[in-house]
């Protein structure tokens, strides 16, 4: 990151030098210090990496800053630049190699260009379903930069989670427990009893971690109980194997 810097000219190699030796000490975060060094915002940062390593998730960043403002607006701002941080520096860490910032077409072809299930001749489709929408957005975002191809849609509730599931059919669905009105429990019981979603892989994820909800979750019909904060690796990975489970001639 700091070389891309460099070559960018937004870091002199003198300024280069004493960063890299800050953030080599404990609990120092580069993208903050930079920040704080007054070299370049987190905000900034997160779009020139987003827009040099061509990731689908900078349309994110720049839909929560186009946002009305409001402190709902704020959080998502923050949220989004968090995720895209962590997926560019994911990306470095990987071996990418960062380019000048491409074209908004060349944005739009690499996003268009996953597909980590080839096997299944077809994409796929997931309903995340939470009440709180800065997890939305985090599930969402995770889903999205995953290498599955998913198209994600989200819900707030359980109600408007059954009108999706008449209107855009998904293949899999995260529920999380504690909602208004139905409730995730409640609802997984109703897709399972429900002929178009019996066999649909379901994910409950909840912060709510004791034995007897991940009981009940398997009592109401989920596949999988996970609780939130769930890694990344392992929440994608589960849902790899739903839909692998699920659709293995599609």
């Amino acid at each position: 990151m700091l070389h891309f810097l460099q070559q960018t000219g937004r870091l002199s190699p003198a300024d280069g030098r004493r960063i890299q030796r800050a953030i080599s000490q404990p609990n120092q975060s580069g993208a903050e210090l930079l920040e704080r060094e007054q070299i370049i915002a987190q905000k900034e940062l997160a779009i020139l990496l987003g827009e040099s390593l061509q990731l689908p998730l900078l349309r994110r960043l720049r839909d929560a800053i186009s946002a009305p403002e409001s402190p709902a607006s704020q959080t998502a701002t923050r949220v989004a630049i968090a995720m895209l941080l962590e997926d560019a520096l994911a990306k470095l860490d990987e071996g990418a190699l960062p380019v000048l910032p491409p074209t908004s077409a060349t944005v739009a072809s690499a996003s268009a260009g996953h597909n980590a299930l080839p096997a299944t001749g077809r994409s796929f489709r997931a309903l995340v379903v939470d009440d709180d929408p800065d997890l939305r957005r985090i599930v969402r975002g995770t889903l999205e930069r995953s290498d599955l191809g998913l198209t994600v849609i989200t819900a707030q509730d359980g109600d408007e989670a059954l009108a999706l599931l008449q209107l855009e059919r998904p293949d899999v669905v995260i529920l999380d427990v504690a909602m208004p009105g139905i409730d995730g429990f409640e609802l997984c019981r109703r897709l399972r009893h429900d002929a178009h979603t019996k066999k649909m892989p379901i994910i409950i994820l909840t912060a709510m971690g004791a034995a007897e909800n991940a009981a009940q979750a398997r009592a109401a019909g989920a596949d999988e109980f996970m609780v939130k904060p769930v890694r990344r690796d392992d929440f994608v990975g589960c849902i790899r194997r739903l839909i692998e489970r699920a659709y293995p001639s599609e």
